[in-house]
C-alpha cells in the first residue's frame, strides 16, 4: 500500500505519510482539541499579563529595555503592544463554530490578527538584530520574526485568493510562531527560574526552542488533519 502524498504547502516540500501511521495520527484528533484548549487559556493569560506588566509597571525602566526604547521607540511599542493582541485573537480563529456562525466576525478578527502580527513582526526585527544577548539569540529571534511575517502574510494571501485549505495550514503555522511569546517565557521560567540554570545559557537556547519546536508541532497537527480528511473520503 503506497504512502499518501499530502498536497499541503510545506515550504515547497511534499509531506509523505505512510498508512501504518494512520491509527496514531487519527487518534491524535482528540488530543488536538485538548492542545487547542491549553493554548487558548495560556494565550489569554499571557496576553493580559503582558499588557499589565508592560504598561502598568516599570518594565521599560530597566537598563536592558531602555536601550531598545531609546533607539527604537516605535518598534518597541509596536512589538510589545501588538504581539499580545495577536496572541489573544489567534487561538479563537480556529473555532469552527465562530467561523460558521459569525463569518464576518471571523474575518474581522483575522484581519486584526494579521495586522498585529505584521506590525509586531516588523517591530521585532530591529529589536532582535540589536539584542545584547549574543549572536545565537540574535539569529534565533531574527529568523522567528522573518518566518512569523512569512507565514502570516501567506495565510492572509491564501484567504484573499480563495485557497482556504492553504489558509488554514498557514494560519496554524503563523499562530504557532505567535505562541512563541508564551513558550519563550515558559522555558525561561522553568529552566532558569525553577531549575536554576544560568540565564545567559538558557536564553540563547530558548530563542530557538520557543519557535522551532512550535513549528514542528504545528506541522504534526497539519499532517494529522490531512490524513484524517483523506481517510474519511476513502471510507
Amino acid at each position: 500500500m503506497s504512502a499518501i502524498v499530502s498536497k499541503l504547502p510545506y515550504f515547497g516540500v511534499d509531506l509523505r505519510v505512510h498508512p501504518t501511521l494512520f491509527p496514531y495520527l487519527i487518534s491524535g484528533v482528540a488530543m488536538q482539541k485538548v492542545l487547542w484548549a491549553v493554548m487558548a487559556v495560556l494565550s489569554v493569560m499571557f496576553a493580559v499579563v503582558s499588557w499589565r506588566y508592560i504598561f502598568f509597571t516599570d518594565f521599560f525602566e530597566t537598563e536592558r529595555w531602555q536601550h531598545h526604547l531609546h533607539n527604537y521607540p516605535v518598534a518597541t511599542y509596536a512589538h510589545f503592544g501588538l504581539a499580545p493582541l495577536a496572541l489573544l485573537l489567534g487561538s479563537f480563529q480556529f473555532l469552527d463554530r465562530l467561523r460558521s456562525r459569525s463569518p464576518r466576525l471571523h474575518r474581522t478578527m483575522g484581519q486584526i490578527y494579521v495586522l498585529s502580527c505584521i506590525l509586531a513582526g516588523v517591530g521585532g526585527l530591529p529589536l532582535a538584530l540589536n539584542s545584547e544577548a549574543g549572536p545565537v539569540a540574535v539569529l534565533g529571534f531574527g529568523l522567528l520574526a522573518v518566518f512569523w511575517l512569512y507565514t502570516t502574510i501567506s495565510a492572509f494571501w491564501s484567504a484573499r485568493s480563495g485557497h482556504f485549505l492553504a489558509h488554514k495550514v498557514w494560519m496554524i503555522r503563523s499562530f504557532s510562531l505567535t505562541f512563541a511569546g508564551v513558550t519563550l517565557r515558559l522555558y525561561l521560567g522553568v529552566f532558569s527560574g525553577w531549575l536554576g540554570y544560568d540565564f545567559a545559557v538558557v536564553y540563547p537556547v530558548a530563542a530557538w526552542a520557543c519557535w522551532v519546536l512550535n513549528l514542528l508541532v504545528a506541522d504534526m497537527v497539519i499532517v494529522r488533519r490531512q490524513v484524517f480528511a483523506e481517510t474519511k473520503q476513502r471510507a
